[in-house]
């Protein structure tokens, strides 16, 4: 499983280098990556392009999406049924809190990729947790598992609610995306 994110400020930079120190330390791979500065709306839509970047020249291993600001705990254990090809953690209405997002190697992954992008570019006002919400509402378990809390632990929104839980990936919701996504 290779370990991904992307910055575009220092403070994004700083966060990434500590999301990366916690996943080697755990003796995961990690690649994180610099991007051109934009508006917030537009770095939001990036992550599905990100992905399927990393998807392609790491051939052969999972992904592991997790936004620069966020620490892994925990060596992710991720094991979906064989015909997922992305995990991410699923609101109560089903929709995709893309903060952690884990996508199966080959071509079963790069295809729910492909059509993530594809929605994206359909639809110029979307961000990544529309897209990918779109996907699991088309293709519901076919295409989705969805992952447990701990996978995108937000203390002070997910403590009360899971009070024995034990995060892998803890967030820090620096930016105001995952934080309108899980209200």
């Amino acid at each position: 499983m290779i370990v991904t994110t992307f910055y575009t400020n220092d403070l994004y930079e700083e966060q990434a280098k500590r999301m990366k120190a916690s996943a080697e330390a755990l003796g995961l791979v990690c690649q994180v990556s610099a991007r051109p500065h934009k508006k917030r709306d537009q770095v939001l839509r990036d992550k599905v392009d990100h992905i399927l970047e990393a998807h392609r020249g790491n051939p052969g291993k999972d992904i592991l999406w997790v936004d620069a600001d966020a620490v892994i705990h925990h060596k992710p254990k991720i094991d979906p049924p064989a015909h997922c090809a992305i995990a991410a953690m699923l609101q109560h209405d089903h929709s995709v809190v893309p903060g952690t997002i884990w996508v199966r190697r080959g071509a079963l992954g790069e295809a729910a990729l492909m059509e993530a992008q594809i929605l994206l570019d359909e639809h110029p006002d979307w961000e990544t947790f529309e897209a990918l919400s779109e996907l699991r509402r088309r293709h519901g378990g076919r295409m989705f598992y969805g992952l447990d809390p701990a996978y995108n632990w937000v203390e002070r929104w997910h403590r009360k609610r899971f009070p024995g839980a034990r995060p892998v990936v803890e967030h820090f919701a620096i930016g105001t995306g995952l934080a309108r996504a899980q209200s």
